[in-house]
């Protein structure tokens, strides 16, 4: 994945079903996958 704000690539595989839910900090609603980013500290999501 990619960092939506500093352009970090990781270099894990991750694997995401639609199935799963996340909920997002401040009550934003849910996502599939949340990944916080290890160079900004981002939370990066995909719905």
């Amino acid at each position: 994945m990619k960092c939506g704000s500093c352009g970090e690539i990781s270099e894990k595989w991750q694997y995401i079903r639609q199935m799963d839910s996340v909920a997002l900090k401040g009550g934003r609603g849910s996502a599939s996958m949340v990944q916080k980013c290890k160079l900004c500290a981002r939370e990066n999501s995909i719905g």
